[in-house]
């Protein structure tokens, strides 16, 4: 059974086997806009507006773009790439080919993509060694996840416990207002994307199914008390990272595994009344950035420009707007509420084509960074399960520094800092069987550094 699982997942990695599943999931991306979104969501701004060329266009240039994403991963950033190209990049097309939006806009989306490519691609920085790096970031874990327990008793967060996913907004506000006061906002957010995260990643490399358990009870009661969807699905993401590949390291498996989670949601929508699900999988993870990129763009290309006057320059600059940017662009549409976006949008909304220029560079640093920590003995599955939450916010509904700060993308990096392995520690990569069938281990060498996978 082992071995037939292998011959399968290895089958991914085929230059056309990656080429068919790449065109399946955006068909059914398509058919899931023409079916569902555009139907039951026409009002909120999915409409449909078919014209031949830019249809045919949006084609070439998803072609174009799938191209220069590898096959194989053979370090972090090849993932994260290929992650940004499936989950952002591949619906942004296809709501480009159905909608009459600026071509300006989407080209400058898809210049930052190949600024990120081209950066990411440079010879990874050399990191030491922390001496017991894997014990402290446990203990870090660990005390991060109790202070963040105690404060939700202290202040009675349990009181607006609510685990119905139809409900999440009906409580998040109230629950916010008791619980994300002063940093410990920060901590509330680092708990699910971070903290948590790591231990499960320890967990699953221990083999301790105890810990395992109770992280996975840990994302559930932190959903319930903060009615945040981050808490219940990031423990998903982790697990689909940590089994997916363990026998493979096709990219091709991130749109797969999209296509069986738009099938799903699409076909359970027609065979019941209950829509929830698929807008929740289909609308929301997939069109929901796209819509709110060309809105972004719309909206900053008539109007100032924000230059982090909302944040790290609020000194120096006035802010010139009465609402917060997701408010603003929510507002716009007709709507109320946080209508947060990529980096790619808000990078735009800072300082237009300079911004966006500017973040790209900064996040094709910040993989490459990453790609540096995740060798000489670091396991590249481990590097992935650890920085795959964090980089989903980032990729897709995030700003830079809100990233890097509020979601834990600098915590997570540090964390993977201390979690390379060491010399004693390398015992360990028996553990996670990276060898193939001649009992070598199975090595990646790029520039002068070697990563375990």
């Amino acid at each position: 059974m082992i071995v037939l699982l292998k011959y399968i997942l290895r089958t991914f990695e085929e230059r056309f086997i990656y080429i068919v599943v790449a065109t399946v999931f955006r068909l059914c991306l398509e058919i899931s806009y023409i079916e569902f979104v555009h139907p039951l969501f026409d009002y909120e701004g999915f409409g449909f507006n078919f014209d031949v060329i830019r249809y045919a266009e949006s084609w070439l240039l998803y072609f174009l773009l799938i191209a220069g994403v590898p096959k194989a991963f053979k370090k972090v950033s090849d993932f994260l790439y290929g992650y940004l190209i499936y989950s952002y990049s591949t619906p942004l097309l296809v709501f480009y080919g159905f909608n009459d939006v600026q071509r300006l806009h989407l080209y400058l989306v898809l210049m930052g993509i190949l600024i990120i490519g081209l950066f990411r691609n440079r010879v990874p920085p050399n990191f030491g060694y922390p001496s017991h790096g894997r014990m402290h970031s446990m203990w870090i874990s660990f005390a991060g996840i109790l202070i963040g327990i105690v404060w939700v008793l202290l202040v009675g967060g349990d009181r607006y416990f609510n685990l119905d996913l139809e409900l999440v907004y009906d409580f998040r506000d109230l629950a916010g207002e008791v619980l994300d006061v002063g940093v410990m906002a920060y901590l509330m957010s680092w708990v699910p994307a971070v903290f948590a995260p790591a231990l499960l990643v320890l967990a699953l490399l221990r083999k301790n199914i105890a810990l395992i358990i109770f992280v996975l009870t840990l994302h559930v009661i932190w959903f319930g008390v903060t009615s945040h969807k981050t808490a219940l699905f990031s423990p998903i993401l982790i697990l689909f990272v940590w089994f997916a590949f363990r026998y493979s390291r096709a990219v091709s498996l991130i749109p797969f595994a999209f296509t069986i989670m738009v099938l799903i949601a699409l076909i359970s929508a027609q065979a019941s009344d209950d829509n929830f699900g698929a807008s929740l999988f289909i609308r929301r993870v997939f069109f929901v950035p796209s819509h709110l990129t060309f809105s972004y763009y719309e909206f900053f290309s008539k109007h100032e420009f924000v230059f982090w006057s909302n944040s790290i320059t609020s000194v120096f600059i006035k802010y010139p707007y009465p609402l917060s940017p997701p408010q603003l662009i929510s507002d716009y549409l007709g709507g109320s509420g946080h209508a947060n976006n990529s980096f790619l949008s808000t990078g735009y909304m800072h300082a237009g084509i300079l911004g966006i220029i500017f973040y790209c560079i900064l996040v094709g640093k910040l993989f490459n960074i990453i790609d540096g920590l995740a060798a000489n003995g670091m396991s590249l599955r481990c590097a992935i399960a650890l920085v795959i939450v964090p980089a989903h916010s980032l990729l897709t509904s995030a700003d830079l520094p809100t990233s890097l700060l509020t979601h834990g993308f600098g915590i997570v990096v540090l964390i993977l800092y201390l979690m390379r392995f060491s010399s004693i520690e390398s015992r360990d990569i028996l553990n996670v069987r990276n060898f193939d069938s001649d009992n070598n281990p199975k090595v990646w060498r790029y520039g002068r550094h070697v990563t375990i996978f």
